[in-house]
This record gives structure tokens, sequence and C-alpha cells, in this order.
């Protein structure tokens, strides 16, 4: 007996593909055939065009058919597309021509990105909403913002969308961009304050400090790693011997620093540790080896939380 596709099914496969041959220049997929002989003779088979994906090459299948279609049916990388997969899965699962598994699966699985696609939309408009706001006021929302775009980045790479060329939501990179720069902007203003707090002269804000024999750092970068380790910082006024310094302590370690001042070439402030004391005892900064020693003291504090 010669089993036919019901007609409803046939008007339902003939409106898609009408749909999908009128829909947006991003669509990247077309109908090859719908059958009306039975399954097993002519299986209906969608086909991906040639530039719906940058990494296609001569060696790429690039039709499903309705038993194939779940091995990889994200392929899609529009909205638009995503829609036509789930309607090509629909008459699938009509016709006969997918096991239901099969088609959970695709349907979850295009559920999945369309919300990634809508959470990375939103999140394009968050950015672009923060960047308007005045700076003081950015503060927590960008930690917020870098924390959503990890879980985004998170899912997208579970779902296999990122590492193409083409951005799947448009305005997603420069977002991200954009992100980068309120996020050091942001950590740049939590620097300066730990460093106004410590009472430092408004002349070393600028300063360079020779942390190691050949390494150096900015003044308010240390105070600011200091800080975040979980020490705390503070300024020594010159003494009755005219040394100013500051000291950073931690629940282990004290170190009080004396730096000798002087200048770049291109006229940065630059402060050399001269003398230093540590839990209390005091040695001098006479050579490589000894400010690479007092390096190795400051850096077990930095990694200290």
């Amino acid at each position: 007996m010669t089993w036919h596709l019901p007609r409803r099914i046939v008007h339902i496969a003939a409106a898609i593909v009408v749909a999908i041959s009128s829909a947006s220049v991003y669509a990247d997929l077309q109908f090859v055939s719908i059958p009306s002989t039975p399954p097993a003779a002519a299986e209906i088979t969608l086909r991906f065009l040639p530039d719906a994906r940058p990494d296609y090459n001569q060696t790429h299948n690039q039709t499903r058919t309705c038993r194939t279609l779940a091995d990889n049916p994200l392929d899609a990388v529009t909205s638009e597309t995503l829609r036509q997969v789930q309607g090509f899965a629909e008459i699938c699962i009509r016709a006969r021509q997918m096991d239901p598994a099969a088609f959970e699966k695709i349907r979850q699985l295009v559920s999945r990105q369309t919300a990634l696609y809508a959470a990375m939309s939103d999140f394009i408009r968050q950015v672009s909403q923060l960047g308007s706001e005045a700076a003081a006021q950015q503060g927590a929302d960008v930690q917020a913002l870098v924390t959503r775009h990890a879980q985004i980045a998170k899912e997208a790479e579970a779902l296999g969308v990122i590492g193409w060329a083409d951005e799947q939501v448009p305005g997603l990179e420069s977002a991200e961009a954009t992100l980068k720069t309120l996020q050091s902007t942001s950590a740049n203003r939590v620097c300066e304050s730990a460093y106004d707090r410590t009472g430092m002269p408004a002349a070393w804000r600028s300063a360079q400090y020779m942390f190691d024999a050949s390494q150096l750092d900015s003044l308010v970068n240390l105070v600011c790693l200091a800080v975040q380790s979980g020490a705390s910082v503070r300024y020594l006024p010159k003494n009755m011997i005219g040394r100013e310094g500051f000291v950073i302590e931690s629940k282990q370690t004290r170190v009080k620093i004396y730096p000798r001042v002087g200048r770049e070439n291109d006229g940065t402030l630059l402060l050399v540790p001269s003398m230093v004391m540590i839990n209390g005892e005091s040695f001098d900064i006479t050579n490589r080896n000894s400010i690479h020693e007092l390096a190795g003291v400051l850096l077990t504090m930095l990694q200290t939380r």
C-alpha cells in the first residue's frame, strides 16, 4: 500500500517554504524537496546555503534531512535561521520522519540558543546604558555586567556558537570592548581611591616604584594590589633623619620601605628602595640581590588573602 503525506501536512510544508523564500536577508536555509511519495523513498531535505557559515568549505555536507538534523541542528547563526530550523523540525515530526526524542532535542537547543541571543541583545543594551551614566555611578553595575558577560560566554561555549567570524548579534563585539574599557576605568578609580586613603604625597601619584632590579610598577598599582590582598598601606612622613616612605602591613609581615627619589629620562618620578625594615629588622638595599629579596617578601604578601 502506498503511503502519502496528509494534505494538511503538505499545506503546512508549502506555507513554510513560502515563508522561508520571503524571509529576511539573514536567512540561510532553503527547502530542497517536499516529498509526495513515501518517506522511505524521498525524505524532506533542508539545505544550508554556502554563505550561511564562514567555516563551510567543499568538504562540508550542507544539507540536512529529518533524520540527520538532530546530529547538528544549530548551524544556524541568526534568530531567523533558528525559527526556520524549528519550523523544519515541526514538519519532520508531523511527517513521521523524525523521532520524538530527536525533535525534543532540537526544540530544547533552539530554545536555549534563542534565549542566548536575547541575553546578548539585553547585554548590549545594558552596556550602552551604563556607558551613558556618570562614572561615579557605575561601580557595582560594571561588576554585575562582567559577571553577566561571563555567564553568556559560558552558555555560548556550551552551545558551540562562539568563535565564528560573524557576530550572532550585531553590536556584541563593540559592547564587549566597551565593557572592558568601563571595567578598566572602574578598577583605576578603585586603585586611586585606595592610594588616597594611604596619605601618600600627591607628587608620588604618578611615580614608578622599582619593584625588582629590572621591573618597574606604578606606585598606585602597588598600593592597590597590597590593599586587594588584605594588607594595609600607610605613608610614613619624613623622620628626624629626613627619610620618608611607606609601610605595608599584613597579619604576618610588616614592611617599611624608605625609597630614594629620582627621575627617569622622560622625567617620571622613580622611587628606588634604599632602606627597609621587615618585622623590626632593618637593612639597606645595596645591590640586585637585596632588592630581589625584598621583591620576594612583597610578592608573598600580595598573594596572601
